[in-house]
């Protein structure tokens, strides 16, 4: 038995997810997490994670976020590509 975990998404939410990584608020939200954070297990994959990023992306007037997950998923995805992680 494996606890892999699969996650389905759908072309829109990867396209939201492509365009929120180049937007200017979202790099904003990712240089401002600070750096010890990124250690935690679990940080990235936390519901309150994705409801607190959602919540700051849409304060500072974000207009590019169809879902609640986006914001959360593009600054995970920001990550990985800096990090590898």
């Amino acid at each position: 038995m494996t606890n892999d975990v699969h996650v389905i998404e759908s072309d829109d939410y990867r396209k939201e997810v492509e365009i929120l990584k180049k937007d200017p608020i979202i790099l904003e939200m990712y240089d401002e997490i600070p750096a010890s954070y990124w250690n935690v297990i679990g940080f990235l994959d936390s519901y309150e994670f994705m409801v607190n990023t959602s919540e700051e992306y849409h304060r500072r007037f974000g207009q590019n976020a169809r879902s609640i997950g986006g914001p959360a998923r593009a600054i995970k995805a920001i990550h990985k590509e800096k990090h590898g992680a």
